[in-house]
């Protein structure tokens, strides 16, 4: 294998499937170091992406019950991925990556890594709404939890971002949107998230004035991953104003299903991101020419040969849904009658470790308050090694990194026995006494290199 140019064996290492790649680790230090590398990790994603390969559809039975995974071609007997003890709830899924519904838990099915993400800092709920997805100018995977709450005439929301790169929460200050569907899952297209809203506004003036109906106009908005900004993206021209929206992802692209008072769903495709024009009806369902009894209908993905979707009922049923025929056909998954939050899952490498060192900048870590502590001025002395390379940071929810000054470089660390301080402070080995204390003379210079440093916990 060494006669072999690295760059051909890079190039055939991108097209095998995440299982295979895993046992080649083995093989020697440099297959590891290959398959290991950031540069590989991406390639082999942006591989999968393009080919459609590696695909599996990620599925519970129940809406919190233990994970199950079949390969999306054969859609053949599934297998478990979580232990029979763990039960969850899948909120959706980017990159290979799993944001799972319990609202803590960040997951890897292909390598079986977990992260747990940290406390952040408001009250939650099952059903809060979230949402999870890319961030491809940070390189950062970011989740989204949205917290509803309503009085007699207001309404209320708590807008935080969890950064996969950081390991912490951030508050956004404004959501002036209301999305209401308890559980709502969001949607991550063109570097985005997205959910059907309702203007908060527009609730507030109902209620105020006693209107006797309410008439609203069902809105997409948009938060955009790298910049944390909002925007609203226009939906397409409908003949009739009684429905209602439900925004989904289907072959990468943005998709709406409207569903009109249990007659028939209408699914929309925006083939050019935010052109209001490019919207286009990529099909209809109708009951129960079609498929009898539904109240939704939900567009998972196109098949290998982007001849057919695959549609799931609300009762869990699943349809091949034929593009050129419009014709529906039922199908089964060997040994399970129905399936719940269904994903599309692509197999990846994508570490979720990346958290514990990553590139930062310096003055962005310094001036950043709300994410660390600075705990001191200088860096601790280590033994054998030259003095103010490294500065201690503490983040606000006790967890403590070294920052490397020439690498510019940000590495967790932890205390053997503790998973996180409060309050810290630098204290210095002394003989200085509280008696006489006028008397005592001692070199500053020569404690700083004799004497041993101590970190005081509190």
């Amino acid at each position: 294998m060494s006669d072999v140019p690295s760059k051909i064996i890079n190039i055939i290492f991108s097209y095998l499937p995440v299982k295979s790649l895993l046992r080649f680790r083995c093989v020697s230090k440099s297959c590891r170091a290959l398959i290991d590398s950031p540069c590989f990790i991406k390639s082999h994603l942006n591989q999968s992406l393009v080919s459609n390969s590696h695909q599996t559809l990620i599925f519970t039975l129940t809406e919190y019950d233990q994970i199950r995974s079949t390969n999306f071609d054969s859609l053949d007997e599934p297998t478990l991925l979580t232990p029979p003890a763990y039960r969850y709830r899948v909120s959706c899924s980017c990159n290979g990556l799993l944001c799972l519904y319990n609202g803590k838990l960040l997951y890897n099915p292909s390598t079986r890594e977990e992260k747990t993400l940290p406390y952040p800092g408001i009250s939650c709920d099952a059903d809060d709404h979230y949402g999870f997805g890319y961030d491809c100018v940070n390189d950062d995977y970011k989740v989204v939890r949205i917290v509803e709450s309503d009085d007699e005439y207001s309404m209320h929301s708590v807008f935080v971002v969890y950064s996969l790169k950081s390991n912490s929460w951030g508050r956004i200050k404004d959501f002036p949107y209301f999305i209401g569907t308890k559980g709502s899952l969001n949607v991550c297209v063109n570097g985005a998230l997205h959910w059907s809203v309702t203007l908060k506004s527009e609730i507030e003036d109902f209620v105020r004035l006693d209107l006797p109906e309410f008439i609203y106009e069902s809105k997409i908005v948009s938060f955009n991953l790298a910049t944390e900004k909002f925007g609203l993206i226009p939906l397409p021209k409908f003949r009739d104003r009684y429905f209602s929206v439900i925004v989904a992802e289907l072959g990468g692209r943005l998709s709406v299903h409207c569903s009109y008072d249990l007659s028939h769903i209408d699914i929309w495709v925006m083939s050019c991101y935010g052109v209001k024009e490019s919207w286009s009806k990529l099909l209809t369902v109708s009951q129960p020419a079609d498929i009898s009894r539904f109240v939704d209908v939900q567009a998972i993905a196109y098949s290998l040969d982007g001849k057919r979707v695959l549609l799931k009922k609300e009762d869990g049923q699943i349809y091949w849904y034929d593009l050129e025929l419009k014709q529906v056909k039922p199908i089964t998954i060997p040994g399970v009658p129905n399936i719940c939050g269904p994903h599309l899952c692509v197999g990846s490498l994508v570490k979720l470790s990346g958290a514990a060192e990553t590139d930062v900048s310096r003055d962005e870590t310094t001036e950043n308050t709300s994410r660390f502590d600075q705990m001191c001025q200088r860096s601790f002395y280590e033994s054998g090694k030259k003095s103010r390379r490294r500065v201690l940071l503490k983040q606000e929810d006790g967890n403590i990194c070294w920052y490397d000054l020439e690498r510019k470089r940000v590495k967790r660390i932890t205390i053997p026995g503790l998973p996180n301080i409060s309050s810290t402070h630098l204290s210095v080995g002394s003989l200085v006494k509280f008696s006489g204390a006028a008397k005592t003379d001692v070199s500053r210079d020569k404690t700083r290199k004799k004497s041993h440093k101590n970190i005081q916990i509190n």
